[in-house]
């Protein structure tokens, strides 16, 4: 079964507590799933059979194999008692969907009043409200599209209603004509890119450390605590699993490359999802359309192809994206609402994109590896939005990205390939450039070990005053003495000096004190 796979979370970091009533819908989502994967999903929907043997075991599977484990202990022990699955699910319908006036009132005031806070990225920011508007809809509020899509404008701070009004989405997405939360989304996040590539310019290229994961300031994605921690929460003995691309891939897709609400990996994400799908033969879900009833067999491959399609999709997103998108009838309308939310370009992305491609340059200490690679990244998420960059022009950038300290190494590289329109090419100057890299390298590595002997030359050569106080010999210091740690003739010469000059500090005091000894009385 891939719910193992899948949702180990629900029995580990990601138990439904009672102190966090908000996750009880992603927690009740996910165990339907699961639930369905096993083929145990009619234990809720059937009636009480004692009789029917099948039927019994299929409720102790469900209430001790998914519902009970995935319970903290303070739940697990008040509603274990309970005789059925349907009744334990009932219990918890009841006790965190517990609809009274004030609850209502409550939710809708926590939604009404939520507000963005200061460096929150949009993205994330509309998810929660959207979020928050499921959580709404499941205590018996629905709240109108129009109703959400101003909520929506007037929960971001103040210093936007300007970036907000001056937004134009042409005569097909004109809010002034057709108010909803779509038109509500594009124009914020139209806001949004053209405020960043505004404090870009301000800034001057300023980088500024953000993390591409939790959206968090002051480290990177693969020092992301949370990334980690997701990591850690899927023990090994779900990596070992056929077929090996659900083994080793997925784990990456629901830990480090997991989609999160800014989309920032979005289309890395989307190309490994779509190997795991090509390699569980379960891509044609996303082509094909629902075979007709009659043909029984198909039907029913294809429902659960779609059903691990959609397993899939949601195991490897975050909870806020969860929330938005798990209620899709089909895998195929699920990714397509995906890539229609997560594929949006502005034109003040395109331009802020372009900006950070022609101003990024080599920090000195970085290989030429790594720059050729962080170059051809930038320019092939270029490329995703819109934007092609000739090879001639890439290469022209590339080199006109190295430091200062390649100037030489440059001038001699332009002589040597003898730069002609005919002759610039892209693949050729990456090569050309990663042999004088490697070159420098060579060379910085063997000006070290000079630098190194001719240290270790100096040392040795260096006269030494004076003896040692070890061994008492001259041209070493104690610390260099090789004969350190035994006694020598010195030594022995050294304490026998010792002794005879005590000996005779001792008569000289006595004669001194008169023949008394400490005690008072003659010799």
């Amino acid at each position: 079964m891939i719910s193992d796979k899948i949702y180990p979370e629900l029995k580990t970091t990601g138990s439904l507590s009672s102190k966090h009533d908000n996750y009880y819908l992603i927690w009740k989502s996910k165990i339907l799933f699961v639930l369905a994967d096993y083929g145990l999903d009619d234990v809720l929907t059937t009636p009480v059979d004692s009789t029917d043997p099948q039927w019994l075991n299929r409720d102790k599977w469900a209430r001790y194999f998914h519902i009970l484990p995935s319970l903290d202990e303070d739940l697990r022990a008040t509603y274990s008692y309970l005789p059925t699955v349907k009744a334990i699910m009932d219990a918890l319908e009841s006790h965190f969907n517990f609809v009274t006036v004030s609850r209502k009132m409550n939710l809708f005031r926590c939604y009404r009043n939520h507000k963005m806070e200061p460096h929150m990225p949009i993205n994330k920011h509309i998810f929660r409200m959207r979020a928050m508007a499921k959580v709404l809809e499941c205590a018996g509020i629905s709240v109108p599209d129009e109703m959400q899509a101003v909520l929506l404008l007037n929960s971001v701070p103040e210093d936007w209603c300007e970036d907000v009004e001056r937004v134009q989405l042409g005569p097909h997405g004109c809010l002034e004509e057709e108010l909803s939360l779509h038109n509500a989304t594009l124009r914020l996040r139209i806001a949004s890119d053209a405020r960043k590539l505004k404090n870009y310019v301000n800034n001057k290229g300023g980088f500024k450390l953000v993390c591409n994961f939790c959206g968090n300031k002051g480290h990177r994605k693969r020092d992301c605590p949370e990334a980690l921690r997701l990591e850690e929460s899927f023990p090994s003995q779900y990596l070992d699993s056929p077929p090996n691309v659900i083994g080793i891939v997925y784990p990456q897709l629901k830990t480090r490359e997991r989609l999160n609400s800014s989309g920032s990996d979005f289309y890395s994400w989307e190309i490994m999802l779509s190997d795991l799908f090509r390699f569980s033969e379960v891509s044609y879900v996303l082509e094909d359309p629902k075979p007709p009833e009659e043909d029984v067999d198909r039907c029913k491959k294809w429902l659960a192809d779609d059903l691990l399609c959609r397993h899939l999709i949601l195991g490897a997103v975050d909870d806020d994206l969860f929330l938005s998108f798990h209620g899709y009838p089909s895998a195929k309308s699920m990714m397509d609402d995906i890539k229609a939310f997560f594929s949006f370009t502005s034109n003040a992305q395109r331009k802020l994109l372009l900006k950070k491609y022609m101003d990024h340059q080599m920090s000195e200490g970085t290989t030429i590896l790594n720059h050729n690679s962080k170059m051809q990244r930038l320019a092939l998420k270029l490329k995703s939005v819109g934007v092609t960059i000739p090879d001639e022009l890439q290469a022209f950038t590339l080199m006109d990205s190295m430091p200062a300290s390649w100037f030489d190494s440059l001038i001699a590289l332009r002589r040597d390939m003898n730069l002609k329109e005919k002759e610039m090419d892209l693949k050729a100057v990456r090569a050309r450039l990663w042999e004088v890299g490697r070159a420098r390298d060579l060379m910085a590595v063997q000006d070290e070990i000079e630098m190194s002997s001719k240290k270790l030359v100096m040392k040795s050569r260096k006269v030494v005053k004076g003896k040692c106080f070890s061994c008492g010999r001259q041209g070493h210091y104690a610390s260099e003495c090789p004969n350190k740690g035994k006694k020598t003739e010195a030594h022995h010469m050294k304490c026998q000096a010792s002794f005879v000059y005590i000996g005779f500090s001792y008569i000289f005091s006595f004669e001194l004190m008169g023949g008394k000894n400490t005690n008072g009385w003659k010799e």
